[in-house]
């Protein structure tokens, strides 16, 4: 939708009430990612809301 109605980029924050693990966190914002290919996707690291912090080497992996 954000896309569509002319957005220059979008902010992913982590899920909040789960802990998920490396890979599903990576597949969360991949499929975002993947579904908006031509728009910038912004990581919102948001630990004090959602309970835990982005690590650096997924945060690497999204980025290659």
């Amino acid at each position: 939708m954000a896309v569509a109605n002319g957005t220059a980029a979008v902010s992913v924050l982590q899920p909040m009430f789960l802990k998920p693990t490396h890979d599903e966190l990576f597949l969360h914002f991949k499929t975002i990612a993947g579904s908006i290919p031509d728009t910038p996707v912004l990581l919102y690291n948001n630990p004090g809301r959602v309970g835990y912090t982005l690590t650096t080497p997924l945060v690497d992996e999204l980025a290659h």
